[in-house]
């Protein structure tokens, strides 16, 4: 009797680990620890800019997580006509070349070793240093 009663609690135990309530196997499980937190994305126009002049832009992502060190996060981003349009570094210091013609959509990710993500987006304007938030 005891080890139907066991069996029982196990049984009873991993169906609640199916989440989503489909009757299948039991979902992957969340990530643990904190969420990162981008604190602000700052770009600086390159000395000399003129419109219609391509230049490289320095774009800063600085972030915090409560529970990984700041050197083991990864950055990634995205800068609509810029080159690359994409990034993906272990460095919150990314160069990228636009050919300041207009404003220009970015997006700034930055994600943890437990799989943990924070997105900003923001807007750039041409010849001028700028942050956000």
């Amino acid at each position: 009797m005891t080890s139907r009663l066991a069996l029982a609690a196990v049984l009873a135990l991993a169906a609640a680990c199916d989440d989503d309530g489909d009757g299948g196997t039991p979902d992957a499980a969340l990530p643990t620890g904190t969420v990162p937190t981008i604190v602000q994305v700052q770009w600086l126009a390159p000395p000399g800019c003129s419109l219609g002049k391509p230049g490289d832009y320095t774009i800063i992502t600085t972030a915090t997580d409560g529970d990984t060190p700041v050197g083991l996060l990864n950055y990634r981003g995205s800068l609509e006509t810029c080159a690359p349009p994409t990034w993906s570094s272990m460095s919150a210091t990314q160069i990228v070349s636009c050919p300041n013609s207009g404003a220009y959509a970015g997006t700034a990710e930055v994600r943890d070793p437990e799989g943990h993500a924070a997105v900003l987006t923001f807007t750039m304007i041409p010849c001028a240093n700028g942050t956000e938030p």
